[in-house]
This record gives structure tokens, C-alpha cells and sequence, in this order.
């Protein structure tokens, strides 16, 4: 009789099987529209289809066909790219929410010499102020290429924010970034790891109002965008209301 061997298949994780899904869901195996090797939208792949796009052929990201172990990553330049969504569901996505989460897989294509805001995710408040803000590195607490995630529960609020003590390199880190709006609390999760936490100014859900502009990725979307992000995105999933 000849030998024989019983393989086991693994089954890798992917975003399908959170309990709560995801409100946006964008990695390697959500559509990119390719105008000319740059990226001019890359579609959700949640049941809400809020897609980012990007008219101006000059702020598109390039795509990075084998980016991450051959899976195809979005790169943004960090001076002029980004993508934004519209849609008006999906800018009250945190609106009257008690909870609000994003999850990026991503990399720094370089490391700034001073404190600089490079917006990864902005959702802004009904005003041009963010709500939900996630960054590599910060502008005012000394914060060059660290993790760093903000904004505010009520848009009346002061702005709340934490920021990592150490800085990333230039390689991929995995990234969950917290608003538990209920209980005040923010905190930024690294590498499988907690990183870093803090309160805000308040405890309570959001106000029930819309984003008064576009939600942004690579940079902000409000009217004069701002914030750019030298970032190689892998993944960007953000969720609202429950935590996962």
C-alpha cells in the first residue's frame, strides 16, 4: 500500500467573516478603474458600493500591481493624490453612532524630516473640522511619522487626539484605529498589538449630522484638499456603530 498524506486546508481570514461587515471594504480584491496605470476609482466591495474615485487624471494614485506578496496595492505621492466618496449615506457614515473603526494594511514611502499631517482617512464634521481622522504623522504634537487618529464625537467638541509614541518605518504595518464614541475613549492598535489609547472630550453617540463634504483617503476632500498622504495602501476597511 502506498503511503498517502491528509492535507489540511487552512482557511485564511478575510473581511467577509467579521460578525458586523464592514460600511467600506477596499484592498487587492476590489475593482480599480486603470486609467493609465493610475487609479480613477477603486470600488467598495461592502454591500453599500460607496466608491472612492479621483476625476483629475493628476491626483490619481498609481496602482502597484504586485505591491504586497504580489497583491496589487493603491501608491499616493503625497503631494497632490487622493480619492474621495460622495455618496450621501456614506457621508453620514459615523453620524449618530456610538462606535466607528478603520483598518489599514499600509506602508510610509518616506520619512519626514518634521511633524507633518499625511491623512490616511478624513471624515469631516458638518463643517470643514474632521469627525474621524486617521494619519501617518501629525502636525502639532510632535508627531513626524507616527500612527495618529482624531476628531471630535459632537461637532460642537474640542478636538480630541492620540498619537503613537514611536514612529513607523518604511515598511508595511497593519493598523486598527478605535473611536468608542460611548465610552469616550480612542485608542490605535499596531501590528496585533494595543499601541496607544486616550479619552475624548466627551462620551455619548456622534450628532446625528452629515459630513458636509466628500469622505477622503490619501488625503482631505474638504473643499481645499490638504493633508496628503505618502502612503501604499493594501487594505482600508472602516466600520461604524459596532466594534469588531
Amino acid at each position: 500500500m502506498m503511503p498517502f498524506q491528509v492535507m489540511r486546508l487552512r482557511k485564511v481570514w478575510n473581511p467577509s467573516m467579521l460578525s458586523v461587515p464592514a460600511s467600506i471594504w477596499l484592498d487587492h480584491s476590489t475593482d480599480v478603474t486603470d486609467a493609465s496605470g493610475n487609479a480613477s476609482q477603486w470600488n467598495d466591495k461592502s454591500a453599500n458600493s460607496w466608491h472612492f474615485s479621483q476625476a483629475t487624471s493628476g491626483a490619481r494614485p498609481l496602482i502597484v500591481p504586485a505591491g504586497l506578496n504580489g497583491l496589487r496595492t493603491l501608491r499616493f505621492n503625497g503631494t497632490s493624490q487622493f480619492l474621495s466618496c460622495a455618496v450621501g449615506s456614506a457621508q453620514s457614515i459615523f453620524a449618530g453612532v456610538g462606535a466607528g473603526w478603520s483598518f489599514f494594511v499600509a506602508k510610509k514611502l518616506a520619512l519626514d524630516g518634521a511633524d507633518t499631517e499625511r491623512a490616511m482617512l478624513y471624515v469631516p464634521t458638518n463643517g470643514i473640522t474632521a469627525r474621524y481622522a486617521v494619519s501617518l504623522g501629525n502636525s502639532s504634537v510632535g508627531g513626524a511619522n507616527k500612527p495618529s487618529i482624531s476628531g471630535r464625537r459632537l461637532d460642537t467638541d474640542s478636538f480630541a487626539r492620540v498619537s503613537s509614541a514611536t514612529a513607523v518605518d518604511t515598511n508595511f504595518h497593519i493598523l486598527l484605529m478605535v473611536n468608542d464614541w460611548s465610552s469616550g475613549s480612542i485608542a490605535i492598535y499596531r501590528d496585533g498589538a494595543r499601541d496607544v489609547s486616550g479619552p475624548m472630550t466627551t462620551a455619548g453617540t456622534t450628532s446625528a449630522t452629515a459630513s458636509a463634504h466628500p469622505l477622503g483617503i490619501g488625503a482631505t476632500a474638504t473643499p481645499t484638499p490638504s493633508q496628503f498622504a505618502d502612503v501604499e495602501l493594501a487594505a482600508a476597511l472602516v466600520g461604524r456603530a459596532t466594534l469588531p
